[in-house]
């Protein structure tokens, strides 16, 4: 939960996990890796792929109807980091996709897309439609028409079909407190004027969430509009 204070109210807005801050995941993950081949010294360097991808294919994770990826006893709640490595597995775990087997009956994504992005006769979602892709666009992109006040549930992204998959129900209760801006960080950010020294730093602060100023102030906007707390 990352916390907003404006007109005398705290106001708690989900960051969904999957936009955590990518370095102290990779960080991490390389550190594991070392320890995991010591005392060999093995080289190790970031990848850039297609993550979701290579979860499937490498037999870590498995995709749901929603296009998101799910893992055993962690759901669809990680931050997904890959390298590069000169060490040579001794088993091959590659894979044809697989989707959860809960999928092919269960249509509670389906219903609670706000968006009609996925649809029940196709396993690949309707991208164009999904709220997680609108809310990532730029200022210079307005939330189309047709996107109802009562679809927005996140600042980033959306959790409405995540929080109603039966995959997710043993984390669905997971949050950690990311953050809290004061009133007069809210108005620089509802401001939209990011020039100067004060833009850097409200820049750095962000990126620590998983966000940046691209979003603001269209995103928070929305939000404070639905709750009654801007005009």
């Amino acid at each position: 939960m990352t916390k907003f204070h404006w007109a005398g109210q705290t106001v708690e807005l989900v960051v969904p996990p999957t936009y955590n801050s990518y370095a102290p995941v990779s960080n991490r993950l390389n550190k594991l890796l070392k320890e995991a081949f010591s005392p060999e010294k093995r080289w190790i360097a970031r990848a850039i792929l297609p993550m979701k991808l290579l979860a499937v294919r490498s037999g870590l994770a498995q995709y749901g109807k929603n296009n998101i990826t799910y893992i055993p006893k962690y759901g669809s709640f990680h931050t997904l980091a890959a390298v590069y490595t000169d060490y040579e597995s001794p088993e091959d775990h590659w894979q044809e996709k697989v989707p959860l087997p809960m999928c092919e009956k269960c249509k509670a994504c389906t219903i609670a897309c706000p968006t009609g992005a996925i649809s029940p006769d196709r396993f690949l979602i309707h991208v164009e439609k999904c709220l997680t892709l609108l809310n990532e666009r730029d200022i210079s992109h307005p939330f189309p028409d047709w996107v109802p006040a009562s679809a927005h549930n996140a600042l980033v992204g959306c959790m409405r079909c995540q929080r109603v998959c039966p995959y997710d129900k043993e984390v669905i209760g997971w949050h950690i407190d990311s953050g809290k801006f004061s009133e007069e960080e809210t108005a620089y950010l509802l401001k939209g004027d990011f020039s100067g020294p004060e833009a850097k730093k409200m820049d750095r602060k962000l990126k620590r969430l998983g966000l940046d100023l691209t979003v603001f102030p269209r995103n928070l906007e929305v939000h404070l509009r639905r709750l009654g707390l801007l005009k």
